[in-house]
């Protein structure tokens, strides 16, 4: 989709464009990051290669001058541009590439991997930028990542892909239908000898009790009044199927 490599077979068009046969006029439109690889030149500042790429994408003055200052206030990396990319911590390099790719206003950025191994505030950092942009510019994203963390945060449409086959494309809600169960984990005073249809328990522990409940059988609320009904409830806590549980769900169905 890059346009990097030639398939050996298939067809993919892209604004009308195949990739790896236009690939001059393709890439004029499009911006690439890729986790474990770098758009900066590593010995010079930030700001150096971002003028190199305006001179490789003959990006106008004006239009080069207003699009850095917006990336630069979004990313928030004014006080590191003029640092070389040496010199960056993976976050701050990270968000540095992030600009880099969208400094000539492509119609189309793909992100391989974009916040692998960064930290908490360097992620939510990355995902709040990708929203933004996405919703003030009207950019398409394509995201490519095995951090759920992402899914959730950004996506719109997700194409889940195990060994070459596409697993799910659809909406991340498509996949929380056909897998979500929801958690009970109790701990209480008492005996509870026996459960209703819809509630099994999947984990028990000195301090308490751990109990799936299928929604299609018994609604959460009455699942929770059921349970409270029939001991004396020191603590509860509710919580969804993970993301990364889903995923391996649909992997066992596919065995894959």
């Amino acid at each position: 989709m890059c346009g990097i490599l030639t398939p050996e077979h298939g067809e993919c068009k892209i604004n009308g464009l195949t990739p790896w046969k236009d690939r001059a006029r393709y890439v004029k439109d499009i911006g690439v990051v890729f986790g474990n690889r770098s758009a900066l030149w590593w010995d010079v500042p930030v700001e150096d290669s971002f003028e190199l790429i305006k001179s490789i994408y003959k990006i106008p003055d004006e239009k080069y001058q207003r699009q850095k200052e917006m990336l630069v206030h979004m990313l928030n990396i004014k006080e590191i541009i003029k640092t070389p990319t040496r010199q960056l911590s993976l976050g701050q390099r990270m968000r540095c590439e992030i600009a880099a790719a969208f400094l000539h206003d492509p119609k189309i950025v793909f992100l391989d991997e974009p916040t692998i191994g960064l930290d908490s505030v360097s992620k939510v950092s990355v995902r709040n930028f990708i929203k933004k942009i996405n919703k003030e510019k009207n950019t398409t994203i394509i995201l490519t990542t095995h951090d759920t963390g992402d899914i959730e945060a950004l996506t719109n449409r997700i194409i889940l892909i195990g060994k070459g086959k596409i697993l799910l494309d659809g909406k991340l809600n498509d996949l929380k239908k056909k897998f979500r169960r929801k958690y009970i984990t109790l701990r209480y005073k008492g005996k509870i000898d026996h459960l209703c249809e819809g509630i099994s328990v999947i984990e028990k522990k000195e301090d308490g009790t751990k109990f799936e409940i299928d929604e299609k059988k018994i609604p959460l609320a009455k699942a929770i009044s059921y349970l409270t009904n029939k001991v004396d409830v020191i603590d509860l806590e509710v919580e969804n199927t993970s993301i990364d549980d889903m995923v391996v769900k649909l992997y066992e169905e596919y065995q894959i």
